[in-house]
């Protein structure tokens, strides 16, 4: 009896081992453009509910009854989910790569450095390949899948932005990292970006993204533009088979060896469209070069971009535009001798020469000239520091701009007038942005990230304003009556934008979840628009009007999640995002057009706008495609201030693939647009249907890719009388005719 017990006791401790063997899994996630962590992503051995996520290093560790081989899922918002199967305990390598279209709940910053340092706003972005299925041609076309973008056609082709029902003029975009808003209105205009080069539009929501720069009250717009990845030829050809003279050719060579790549590209493009009154033709000539070099510490980027475009309106050509720009970049990203890595040096240039006022309005006369010009240059010096659960941006940054604005008109033989306009403004800025997160080993609860950030600018403006009036006799040479103007006007403002963040991430069995807050202010001078529209008002009460600086406080609350759909489920994932948002703005600059007079400048003591965003992403089997939707409805408390921004936007979309086809379908819905509350000023609702069916064909050295998209296709021609939208005036609009257009692109590589 003694024998069988000891035996029993023996057996059992010999078998204990086996029976609670546990399998380990580690790992580390990483983004696969970048190589850097993914933080939070959450990770579930397949077809089961056991799971973990990664820490601030992008690593995990899982421990699980079940024996090798194991099948993992990846997966995190804004990232195409991945599988991955583990044979051994050796540590997985995960890369993850970005979705076309991301909806995440952080700021990537222009800095683009490693990480998301911004816990608290909200983006969204469109990558080349859905441009390029979707045969866009224009930079207005992503309002159809973006509902929070408005943008605006004026009279000369001229394509303006507005986030959130702000003001186009409150709206910087950049292009690889220069801003182009000119130097007088502070407007972008989107018709000199060239679609055919765009890798990546960023669209960055809120009125605090404070790495960027004061004043950004709608948000920010960054587009990259491409890096060829191989050594090739490429040729394009786009065609509106419907409507002749529009048209986009594109001719590029790159060369790519090891880490070293170089490209130049030429691009022309054709557009013919009506306005209320008359047909206008544009042409836009594009011409870049880049370099980029990956070194083993770090990224050189040298980028130069070269943009000519002219417009002809009416068949006498009686009001025509010219335009030059050119834009010089160059960056360096990683690491300095002694001072440690993640550094980025950033240095730009771009010089404008416009052909057209900014701020003559209806003057047809052809003895009027002008010749404004622009220059902007800037520089950033940023650097990431990681300290455990502490993270920091520090950024040091800076911008001088130049504007000229000659002109003169004349009225013969009775009057003539020359106008010189100057603008200097200098401004110097430091940005803090200080994160620290708390990881807890409850999944539902497994990161907390509290955030602060500040940005100090100093900004030096002169303003400098010479005017010459001339009054003549009829019949006389010698003028009876001169008049000067000098206004010279020296504003030093020092302003000081603060931002508080927080946001809450965990995971519930295949619920993954990302909830943030956050409350800012920001401000804002007044344009030289601004500035010269009050000066010349007609209106006497209004003339020593001060135009203050502008302040705005912004709340937002919003939740980005991703619900991981069980096998066999007619969806593999739902994206889904709901954002609320409220700017109350302080001494907002209200301008009044009034018939036949120069608009009024006024000051708004306050005004608002608040709003919900609502945004979501089906994931079909097999990646076989995409299911979309976005809506924004908008509560503007003054109109007049915030014109011709829609109550409403919705649009809705699906992606699907078919072997080497895919095809695409966009809708949206845009709600009434109010120009003039007291006025009646208005626009009716619009609603309208791109499709579009693209076709790859890929061989070793050559590839074909073929797109024809039908736009606009329940557009319906609009007659003067919808046009004529009050007896205060008319509105001129962009005739959204009916498109089939066809793109062929070559590659030889």
């Amino acid at each position: 009896m003694k024998k069988l017990l000891c035996y029993l006791i023996i057996t059992a401790i010999a078998t204990q081992p086996v029976l609670y063997a546990q399998t380990l899994l580690r790992g580390e996630v990483l983004d696969s453009h970048s190589g850097e962590p993914v933080t939070n992503a959450n990770i579930i051995i397949k077809d089961t509910d056991i799971g973990t996520t990664t820490d601030i290093d992008g690593k995990f560790k899982l421990e699980t009854s079940r024996e090798l081989p194991l099948t993992i899922v990846i997966h995190h918002i804004g990232y195409t989910a991945a599988e991955k199967t583990a044979v051994d305990t050796r540590t997985l390598r995960i890369d993850l790569w970005p979705e076309a279209v991301q909806l995440a709940p952080v700021d990537v910053s222009v800095v683009r450095l490693p990480s998301h340092y911004d816990v608290s706003s909200a983006r969204q972005s469109v990558s080349a390949s859905e441009l390029r299925t979707r045969a866009v041609q224009d930079f207005q076309e992503i309002t159809r899948s973006i509902s929070s973008v408005v943008i605006s056609t004026e009279m000369d082709g001229a394509q303006t932005i507005s986030i959130r029902g702000s003001n186009a003029n409150e709206t910087p975009v950049y292009l690889d990292g220069i801003k182009i808003n000119d130097s007088f209105t502070n407007v972008a205009d989107l018709s000199v970006i060239n679609m055919e080069d765009v890798d990546n539009i960023e669209v960055i929501k809120g009125a605090s993204t404070l790495p960027y720069e004061v004043g950004a009250f709608g948000g920010v717009v960054n587009i990259y533009s491409q890096v060829p990845k191989n050594t090739e030829l490429l040729f394009s050809n786009s065609m509106d088979l419907n409507n002749g003279g529009n048209g986009t050719a594109t001719g590029r060579a790159s060369y790519v060896a090891d880490h070293f790549t170089i490209s130049s590209q030429l691009v022309k493009r054709s557009r013919l469209y009506q306005t209320f009154s008359e047909d206008i033709e544009s042409e836009n000539l594009f011409g870049s070069a880049m370099l980029n070099w990956n070194m083993s510490s770090g990224n050189v980027r040298l980028k130069v971009i070269s943009q000519e475009s002219q417009t002809l309106q009416g068949e006498a050509e009686s009001f025509n535009t010219n335009s030059k720009n050119q834009l010089y970049n160059a960056r360096y990203t990683g690491e300095l001798p002694r001072l440690g890595k993640d550094w980025q040096l950033d240095y730009a240039y771009r010089k404008d020469s416009f052909g057209v006022s900014f701020w003559d309005f209806s003057s047809r006369n052809p003895l009027y000239t002008q010749e404004p010009s622009g220059y902007n240059s800037s520089y950033r010096i940023a650097k990431f520091i990681r300290r455990g659960a502490m993270e920091m941006l520090v950024q040091f940054a800076g911008s001088s701009e130049y504007y000229r604005g000659p002109s003169s008109t004349a009225i013969p033989p009775v009057f003539e007038k020359s106008l010189d306009l100057q603008l200097d403004r200098h401004d110097q800025s430091m940005t803090l942005v200080s994160k620290y997160l708390v990881n807890s080993d409850v999944p539902a609860m497994n990161q907390v990230a509290f955030e602060f950030g500040i940005r100090y600018d100093d900004v030096n403006t002169t303003y400098n304003w010479d005017e010459i009036r001339k009054y003549y006799h009829t019949g006389e040479e010698e003028p009876w009556r001169i008049d000067e103007l000098t206004d010279d006007a020296f504003n030093n403002h020092y302003i000081v934008a603060k931002r508080l963040g927080f946001r809450l991430a965990g995971t519930i069995k295949r619920f993954n979840y990302t909830t943030y807050a956050s409350l800012g202010n920001n401000s804002r001078l007044p344009t030289l628009q601004d500035e010269f529209l009050r000066k010349i008002t007609t209106t006497p009460i209004y003339q020593e009007t001060g135009l203050l600086k502008e302040d705005v406080n912004t709340m937002d609350l919003g939740i980005d999640f991703s619900y991981q759909a069980r096998p066999g489920a007619p969806i593999t994932q739902f994206d889904g995002h709901i954002n609320i948002f409220d700017n109350a703005y302080i001494n907002k600059l209200l301008l009044r057009y009034i018939q036949g007079q120069p608009p009024v400048a006024v000051n708004s003591y306050e005004a608002a706008i608040s709003g919900v965003e609502v945004s979501g992403k089906f994931h079909l089997p097999s990646k076989r495609g995409i299911i979309d939707f976005s809506s924004m409805f908008l509560n503007l408390d003054e109109p007049a201030v915030f014109p011709g921004k829609p109550s409403y936007r919705h649009t809705s979309g699906f992606t699907l693939r078919r072997g080497n086809l895919t095809y695409n379908a966009n809708m949206w819905w845009d709600g009434r647009k109010i120009y003039s509350e007291d006025d009646g000023v208005f626009l009716e609702p619009k609603h309208n249907v791109d499709v579009s069916v693209d076709l790859q064909q890929d061989w070793n050295h050559f590839a074909v890719n073929s797109t024809i998209s039908a736009k606009n296709i329940l557009t319906y021609s609009e007659t003067m009388d919808e046009l004529f939208i009050s007896d205060q005036g008319y509105l001129i609009t962009y005739y959204d005719t009916f498109q089939l257009v066809l793109n062929v692109r070559v590659s030889l590589r």
